[in-house]
């Protein structure tokens, strides 16, 4: 039987530390989330995330915009919200209408103001290792493979995901931990690739796909992909009644992931607070 690897405990143990560390400090830290559309799994997310901020003690300001806003007027908030000195985080909840241009539309962004870490720059920084702001889901996974316990260096490690900009990342923080990775994006023949993961990482959003011939004996299963069935479930990528007796770790969906991911949205608004400090103090 599987070691569960409790997101919402670890969760916790973050957000109680920033809550303690934001009562000692004399200014009120704010944070804004810009939700454009009616995509129902978007507006969960951004209620889940308004909730962690309010029980952190962190001001959040939502903004809920129209389907058919025009990519001028979400860059205008953006702009403005970049120079309000109460604003220390900034995210564009994702995905967006069709008629957006996700990657223009977050470039705009002050990389200081950059919570959920996707602006070219963090990332640049990450690769060059120098890294400040790492994207939430990222240090979500990487703390829990690090729940294990276990020594990573070495050992095999498979990212399944729709894109680079995914993967690449853990990859490259996975590969200065000493792991020998791989990633298939949007591959359908994983099969083969997975049953030899010591870690296997999956992202791809199709319910119930890895079944237990698919994984090594023993393997930390990191399950990223979130399905709503028809009748109403939330799964996971993995088919957790499957693998869980033949996994050495596996993180539930729900209550994986997700709940850590949201945790570190406000570890790195906290983050770009004290940032902040320094860059007045100078």
């Amino acid at each position: 039987m599987s070691k569960i690897l409790n997101g919402k405990e670890i969760a916790k143990t973050i957000k109680d530390k920033i809550k303690e560390e934001i009562k000692n400090t004399n200014t009120k830290i704010g944070f804004a989330a810009i939700l454009i559309g009616n995509n129902e799994a978007s507006k969960i997310y951004v209620n889940l995330k308004q909730k962690a901020a309010e029980y952190i003690g962190i001001d959040f300001q939502r903004f809920d915009l129209s389907e058919d806003i025009s990519e001028r007027e979400v860059i205008d908030i953006i702009k403005s919200l970049n120079k309000n000195p109460h604003i220390h985080g900034i995210l564009v909840q994702l995905p967006l209408p069709s008629h957006l241009n996700t990657d223009n539309i977050i470039l705009q962004i002050n990389p200081l103001k950059d919570a959920d870490g996707f602006h070219p720059e963090n990332i640049k920084l990450l690769f060059k290792n120098k890294e400040y702001i790492i994207s939430p889901p990222i240090s979500a996974i990487m703390r829990m493979i690090e729940a294990t316990n276990k020594d990573i260096s070495g050992k095999q490690c498979l990212i399944m995901a729709n894109s680079h900009k995914f993967a690449d990342p853990i990859k490259h923080l996975l590969e200065r931990k000493g792991c020998r990775v791989q990633k298939l994006i949007k591959e359908k023949n994983f099969s083969p690739l997975s049953k030899g993961a010591d870690i296997l990482i999956t992202a791809i959003g199709r319910p119930n796909l890895i079944k237990a011939e698919d994984i090594k004996q023993g393997a930390v299963l990191i399950d990223v992909g979130i399905s709503r069935l028809a009748d109403g479930k939330v799964v996971g990528d993995l088919d957790f009644e499957s693998v869980k007796e033949k996994a050495g770790y596996i993180t539930p969906v729900p209550g994986g992931i997700g709940p850590l991911t949201v945790a570190y949205l406000f570890y790195n608004t906290f983050k770009l607070y004290q940032k902040s400090l320094l860059q007045n103090a100078q």
